[in-house]
């Protein structure tokens, strides 16, 4: 816009300097047309005529300036409105242009923004991924921790239970033990009582005997 402006001044500023240069030439004219009509005037009655075929003559070189003039304004004319037209296409085609960067810089915006949307959706995918696989870890952790724990605690409880079991038996069967001794005992006492009481049958009866005996032989001696 800036060089489009140079060349309009340029244009404005040689217009001016052609309408300078046509009113100088037209002053200088009109100063010789008054210097031809004072040499006219002078020589009026000798060269009537020729003044009048001179300035028929200058009439038409007039005419011929003006109407020269008049077409000189029209090209000009023409030319300038093609400049303008011009100007206003190479304006158009400019925005047209900028337009089309503009949407096409926006659209671009519009794809990477995309891009990175996607991106930060997949990186939050893949971390939500991450963490329900880590999460798994840990609760599978949990679960085989909580499972060990079941089977050591069911270990411990069976080894108490077997313990448990075993004590049960061997105090059943210190008691066994004892209750046989005791029987053994009880019966080994009855043996002894009934031996004694055996011995003290026999002596008993031994006794009787004796007595039996002596009172036999004192009967006897008494007779």
């Amino acid at each position: 816009m800036y060089i489009l402006n140079a060349y309009y001044v340029n244009y404005i500023l040689n217009a001016y300097y052609v309408n300078y240069k046509l009113n100088a030439y037209y002053v200088n004219y009109k100063l010789n047309a008054y210097y031809v009509n004072y040499i006219l005037n002078a020589y009026y009655v000798n060269y009537k005529l020729n003044a009048y075929y001179v300035n028929y003559i200058l009439n038409a070189y007039y005419v011929n300036y003006i109407l020269n003039a008049y077409k000189v304004h029209y090209i000009l004319n023409v030319y300038y409105v093609y400049y303008i037209l011009n100007v206003n296409y190479v304006n158009y085609k400019l925005n047209a242009y900028y337009v089309n960067y503009i949407l096409n810089a926006y659209y671009v915006i519009y794809i990477l923004n995309a891009y990175y949307v996607n991106y930060i959706l997949n990186v939050y995918y893949v971390n939500y991924i991450l963490d329900t696989y880590y999460v798994n870890d840990i609760l599978n952790a949990y679960y085989v921790n909580y499972k060990l724990n079941v089977y050591y605690v069911n270990y411990i409880f069976n080894a108490y239970y077997v313990n448990y079991i075993f004590n049960v038996y061997y105090v059943n069967y210190k008691l066994n033990a004892y209750y046989v001794n005791y029987k053994l005992n009880a019966d080994y006492v009855n043996y002894i009582l009934n031996a004694y009481y055996v011995n003290y049958k026999l002596n008993a009866y031994y006794v009787n005997d004796k007595l039996n005996a002596c009172y036999v032989n004192y009967k006897l001696n008494a007779y």
